[in-house]
């Protein structure tokens, strides 16, 4: 899965945060990039990836805490390329991106 040893410029949205909703950690979790300013996690043991989804609030102050899928290349095909990309950035048809990947047959009916 993901080495602990693993450390990056994104890892501090792995730290512990006073009063969040939702405890992290990074011998726990990974966190390889954000979308907008939310965090995208992946469990070092488990290799599932896991997100805060939009509810209005700072991601660290939710409790809305989703596994998005159980590996990364899942994950990346189905919500970075794929029909729930618009669900996890906000984007609409128009913009590039889902226009690729509707052209491409990627977002679905």
């Amino acid at each position: 899965m993901f080495d602990a040893a693993t450390v990056g410029g994104m890892q501090f949205y792995a730290d512990p945060v006073d009063g969040a909703e939702v405890g992290l950690g990074r011998e726990e979790w990974f966190c390889p990039g954000v979308v907008s300013d939310e965090p995208i996690f992946v469990n070092r043991s488990t290799g599932a990836v896991w997100y805060f989804p939009d509810t209005g609030i700072e991601w660290w102050k939710s409790a809305a805490f989703e596994r998005a899928a159980d590996d990364f290349i899942t994950f990346f095909l189905a919500w970075v390329a794929g029909p729930h990309y618009m669900q996890l950035t906000g984007s609409q048809p128009e913009e590039q991106w889902p226009d690729l990947l509707s052209m491409l047959g990627r977002l679905g009916g």
